[in-house]
């Protein structure tokens, strides 16, 4: 008590510090939080769950999570989700476990001009140790030319309560690819575990076809038969199909093709132009000038159409030949 040992102790009289440091900080782990459904159209719906946390040792205001998805998803739908590079929210944010000062959802976020997760405006606040889940659906039509996507948010708050986006004296976090923790590493420093998220989907280009005699094969009562031909060509994979193209080599069968009359055996000619009984949305068109010998393109690629997931076409031509 007696510091300078005079005697005195009066004359100590030191102030006592109480030493502490404080740690504004916070961590975001954002994951796939479902499975991610194909839906058959060309589109895939993931589910989203992004959890932020207070790790710091001081009150969090402001909290605010920012997830801009037109970098990686694309262009923002103002219709339906029906070209590669589209995009909408098919389930708004929602707040599947808060704080006990709670924090508000943002109904308007669309992941492109309103970006933000949160209602500032609506106050809440993160306790030491605390953390908010927040889950959001994606419907999105990948582009191939843009895989793999792959995602991640910010999460941010501040010490001062003022219920505005400016970060004053708070912390902020990119998140981690986690659902489990936002500090990955577990050494108590959730800013350097920031890991992207992907959104892994699976392309699938696939065609199928099927020909059969769509009638009565007529016997022309000369020596030659007369049979009519459909041919359905489906999309059966997961991406829209361009220069959709059928060819039917008639010759390797049916044998010549007839310059004039087919009036011997071994010749052919096309006896009904191939028409498209059975159209795409974005149509396709017949090749008139098919012959099933030196053209045996069903089609004319020139003019366009495609056919979009799960949507068919059909065919129809006939042939009289004269058997061999």
């Amino acid at each position: 008590v007696d510091e300078n040992a005079n005697g005195d102790p009066t004359d100590d009289s030191d102030v006592t510090p109480i030493p502490v440091t404080l740690i504004e900080q916070i961590g975001a782990a954002k994951y796939v939080s479902g499975a991610i459904v194909d839906n058959d159209d060309g589109t895939f719906t993931a589910p989203l769950t992004i959890r932020v946390e207070n790790t710091g040792n001081q009150i969090l205001h402001d909290i605010q999570v920012v997830d801009d998805l037109a970098t990686e998803f694309g262009t923002l739908a103002t219709g339906a989700v029906d070209a590669p590079g589209e995009y909408e929210i098919a389930a708004a944010p929602s707040i599947s476990t808060n704080a006990a000062d709670a924090l508000t959802a943002n109904a308007s976020y669309d992941g492109d001009a309103t970006s933000s997760l949160l209602a500032i405006a609506s106050g809440g606040s993160l306790v030491v140790n605390e953390f908010i889940e927040l889950t959001f659906s994606v419907r999105f039509f990948p582009d191939a030319t843009s895989l793999p996507i792959t995602n991640q948010a910010t999460a941010s708050g501040d010490v001062t309560d003022d219920d505005d986006a400016v970060l004053n004296d708070g912390a902020e976090d990119l998140s981690d690819n986690n659902a489990v923790t936002v500090d990955e590493n577990a050494n108590g420093d959730p800013t350097d575990d920031s890991d992207v998220t992907p959104i892994p989907v699976t392309l699938i280009e696939q065609i199928g076809a099927a020909k059969y005699v769509s009638g009565a094969v007529v016997d022309n009562g000369d020596g030659t038969f007369t049979a009519p031909l459909t041919i359905r060509v489906e999309n059966t994979g997961n991406q829209i199909l361009q220069d959709i193209q059928v060819v039917d080599d008639l010759a390797t069968e049916f044998g010549t093709l007839a310059t004039g009359a087919v009036d011997a055996p071994g010749e052919y000619e096309i006896a009904a132009a191939p028409s498209i009984s059975t159209n795409a949305a974005d149509a396709l068109t017949a090749n008139a000038s098919y012959d099933g010998d030196a053209t045996s393109s069903l089609l004319a690629i020139a003019s366009g159409g495609s056919l979009i997931v799960n949507e068919f076409i059909e065919l129809t031509f006939s042939v009289r030949f004269f058997p061999d």
